[in-house]
């Protein structure tokens, strides 16, 4: 595994493809690159979109002829390797540019994944807070939750990560996170990320706790009563409530199937 831009050029170059003894100052034994100890397996490439573009076309010859050639040497040496790479940005972007090759793209592209951000999959927030919280022994609130669900997440799962170690911590021997701690960039007033406010759906809800009244039962009530409440404010098109609650079209059918939410009862008579 390599990310390509953490590594100037030239050391990058040297560490994937390897060099010849004297090829360059410093040099004083032959070295196999890291492609090529990847021999007979899978090799990622992290940020590959900050990849220089001599770079590329050599990686791009690995993966047409399967060969690469140390530097200092002439003769290719044959591996066979599956590439594995990922970005933050848009290659197709970066292409137009005259970033990122359009050989090298179609090249590897062809099983492509698109991760969406946290905050278009909301619902994985409570899988991963339940997940970082596991070791700590510590338990959060359904208002501190709530308020970490509310957030779009600029910074993704790291940032909610980072939040998650900075309320473990804070909490101190308190066995659970309460919403007096969650950081002040999450709990006060939401703003997107070039300053304009962000429509809010307000939340009048209440919901009555049984003695077996579980957390999934809470955000399921929740959940439920937003969705609702969209559909109603937007008089049934899916399109438009899925935009208010700023998540995909096709994440907004699945919920109402899970809900059984009929839109037709929550059109306007």
């Amino acid at each position: 595994s390599v990310n390509c831009a953490a590594l100037p050029e030239t050391l990058l170059e040297s560490e994937l493809f390897g060099y010849k003894r004297g090829a360059f100052t410093g040099a004083d034994r032959d070295k196999a690159g890291l492609l090529e100890e990847a021999d007979g397996g899978t090799f990622f490439l992290d940020e590959i979109a900050d990849m220089p573009l001599s770079i590329q076309a050599k990686v791009l010859r690995v993966l047409e002829n399967k060969e690469i050639v140390r530097l200092g040497e002439t003769t290719p040496r044959t591996i066979d390797v599956r590439i594995v790479s990922a970005t933050n940005k848009d290659l197709k972007v970066q292409m137009k540019l005259g970033l990122f090759r359009q050989d090298l793209y179609y090249r590897l592209s062809a099983m492509t994944f698109v991760l969406p951000p946290l905050r278009e999959r909301r619902e994985d927030i409570l899988l991963l807070v339940s997940h970082f919280l596991e070791k700590s022994g510590k338990t959060i609130s359904p208002e501190a939750l709530k308020l970490l669900l509310d957030y779009d997440w600029p910074g993704n799962i790291r940032e909610l990560d980072n939040e998650v170690k900075r309320l473990v911590l804070l909490a101190g021997h308190n066995a659970t996170i309460d919403k007096k701690i969650v950081s002040e960039s999450i709990s006060g007033d939401k703003t997107s990320a070039n300053g304009s406010a962000v429509h809010s759906v307000s939340n009048s809800h209440d919901v009555s706790f049984g003695a077996k009244y579980s957390l999934y039962d809470y955000l399921d009530e929740h959940e439920k009563h937003f969705i609702l409440q969209a559909l109603k404010e937007k008089h049934g098109i899916k399109k438009h409530a899925a935009a208010l609650l700023n998540i995909p079209e096709s994440t907004l059918r699945l919920k109402m199937k899970q809900y059984d939410i009929n839109v037709d009862e929550v059109r306007p008579s």
